[in-house]
C-alpha cells in the first residue's frame, strides 16, 4: 500500500456518524500501525467549548451542559452545582463537564438522590481553592465520576 497525503484524498461531501476513518503510520518493514475512529467520536473531540457563567448560589445541570462545557461558579457566597437524574436531564453517557470555582465562595458539587457520584464518600464534594475545579464525567445512566481539586 502506497502512502497517500490527506491533501491527495478525494473530497468526501457526506459522512455519517457510524462511518469509520482509519489512520495508519508506517511502522517499518511494510507494517502499518492503524487506528480507527468513528465520525461521531471524532466530531465530539472537536466540539467547541461552551462557557456557562453562573452567579447564583445554586445551579442544576441542564441539557445544554453537554461535553466540553465549563460551568463557572462566580459568587462570593457558598454555592452548589447539582447533578440531576437522567430522567430529568438526559445528558449523554461520556459527557464531560468542568466546574470551576471562580468566585471566593466555596463551590460544592452534589448528586441528587438516585445519582451515584463516584469519587466521593457521600455523593458530595467541595472544590478546594478559588480558580480551581473538578471534572464531571457521566459513565452510565445515573452514574458520574468526579476528579480534580476536591475534598
Amino acid at each position: 500500500m502506497a502512502d497517500t497525503k490527506t491533501s491527495e484524498l478525494p473530497e468526501i461531501t457526506t459522512l455519517e456518524p457510524g462511518d469509520l476513518i482509519e489512520v495508519s503510520k508506517d511502522a517499518g518493514g511494510s507494517v502499518y500501525d492503524s487506528r480507527k475512529i468513528t465520525v461521531a467520536n471524532m466530531a465530539a473531540s472537536f466540539t467547541a467549548g461552551n462557557d456557562n457563567n453562573q452567579t447564583g448560589t445554586t445551579y442544576d445541570l441542564v441539557a445544554t451542559d453537554g461535553t466540553n462545557t465549563t460551568v463557572w461558579m462566580n459568587n462570593a457566597a457558598a454555592n452548589d452545582v447539582s447533578i440531576p437524574l437522567n430522567a430529568t436531564v438526559p445528558l449523554a453517557v461520556g459527557t464531560k463537564i468542568a466546574v470551576i470555582m471562580e468566585g471566593a465562595g466555596v463551590t460544592s458539587i452534589t448528586a441528587v438522590t438516585g445519582v451515584t457520584l463516584n469519587g466521593t464518600d457521600n455523593g458530595s464534594v467541595v472544590i478546594n481553592n478559588q480558580y480551581q475545579g473538578a471534572t464531571l464525567t457521566k459513565r452510565a445512566t445515573d452514574a458520574w465520576h468526579v476528579n480534580g481539586d476536591i475534598s
